[in-house]
């Protein structure tokens, strides 16, 4: 008899098995509906109100600045449920409410009752909102993608994941991001970010820059003021910056070309690549640890060069001293009677000063004219310049 119940034992608990398998399967690949509705709402603006606030939880959201006194919001409400019933209840639950708020205040907020998990019921809405441009934007948003356009004042964004876009703006921008993937702004104003996962791209920004970056790529043309920049994991590329340029970054490149100011830039774990628009204008000072300096120069500047590189080497494409001890290579020299400090530093890595290459059309900005002076009958002693020197091993 305990024969017969051990051999069916094993039949039970496979078909225990198979059955528990298969209702786990079914739960978790409920079949959900999906379905839309649009709408579209008019808000008449409170004459006190100068800031406009959107609290948005899940969905698009653009805005869009416009001459009217008055809110016009057009979008599509977006739910997944298990029956059409179900559906229903969520798109007559989902809404964008507004209330004022003092003192100046008017508040837009998204309203739904959806779980927002796996595999359960979900809503959300996309919509534009066409506001004053006049009004002041400050958005929360948790979840999509955000745009602003065409308004004359400011614009601060505290979003977590999505891409975010600002154009065609007059005023100071602020954005803050969790999971950005892309960020783009433009305005005439300064631009303050502090993004994380994202990849950003500056241009046309006619005041200062200030950025937090952890972990992507950083492009900006166009800065009409100063750049500061704490960067981790961040591949840095500016060009046609005309303010200083003040820079920290950690595990990634930077590379600044055609920049018309002082820098005071840091590397760690990457190369950094400086190409001046004019001959040297300000200090320089740059040090980079386990990495690569280049600096290309008009020859032209007037500078007092320093260069240290530590377990590293040192060339440079003009004429001076270079020196070893034990394990630090030295140069020091004054190019053109030396005028602006140019201190350079590497740890274990390589440091190259290079003369810039300019085309004969090319076609010199205002600040880099210089008097006109009568072509020099004089033979130029040549120039030997300083070699590829590594430095002493310490006995």
């Amino acid at each position: 008899m305990k024969a017969k119940i051990f051999s069916i034992l094993p039949f039970l608990f496979g078909l225990f098995f198979f059955s528990a398998c298969g209702h786990l399967m079914n739960k978790s690949s409920a079949v959900f509906i999906s379905d839309q509705e649009p709408f579209n709402q008019q808000i008449q603006i409170p004459p006190n109100v100068r800031i406009l606030e959107i609290h948005h939880d899940g969905g698009n959201v653009t805005v869009k600045g416009w001459d009217k006194p008055f809110l016009l919001i057009e979008g599509i409400k977006r739910v997944s449920a298990a029956n059409a019933e179900e559906a229903r209840l969520l798109l007559d639950s989902a809404q964008i409410i507004y209330y004022e708020r003092a003192p100046n205040r008017l508040a837009l907020e998204y309203k739904g009752i959806s779980a927002r998990k796996k595999n359960a019921p979900s809503e959300a809405i996309d919509y534009t909102i066409n506001a004053p441009q006049s009004l002041i934007v400050e958005m929360t948003t948790r979840n999509g993608v955000i745009s602003v356009s065409n308004l004359l004042t400011d614009v601060f964004i505290d979003h977590k994941t999505g891409d975010v876009k600002v154009e065609a703006v007059e005023g100071r921008v602020r954005i803050q991001s969790q999971d950005g993937q892309a960020i783009a702004v433009r305005t005439k104003k300064s631009v303050e970010l502090d993004c994380r996962d994202a990849n950003i791209k500056l241009d046309a920004i006619g005041g200062d820059v200030s950025i937090k970056h952890w972990n992507g790529q950083l492009v900006a043309a166009g800065i009409g003021g100063n750049v500061e920049i704490a960067g981790d994991r961040s591949s840095i590329d500016l060009q046609k910056v005309k303010g200083r340029l003040k820079i920290d970054n950690r595990d990634g490149d930077v590379v600044c070309t055609d920049f018309y100011e002082g820098i005071d830039i840091n590397v760690k774990k990457g190369l950094l690549k400086l190409e001046p628009k004019i001959p040297v204008p300000r200090d320089y000072y740059c040090t980079v640890v386990d990495g690569e300096l280049i600096l290309r120069v008009l020859d032209s500047s007037e500078m007092l060069l320093e260069v240290e590189a530590e377990n590293g080497r040192i060339h440079s494409d003009y004429p001076m001293p270079i020196s070893a001890e034990n394990n630090i290579s030295f140069a020091r020299g004054a190019i053109n009677g030396g005028h602006r400090n140019v201190r350079l530093k590497v740890k274990n890595g390589a440091v190259s000063i290079q003369k810039a290459i300019v085309p004969p059309a090319a076609i010199s900005e205002p600040a880099a004219k210089a008097p006109a002076q009568a072509p020099s009958t004089a033979v130029p002693a040549p120039l030997t310049p300083g070699g590829l020197v590594p430095a002493k091993v310490a006995p």
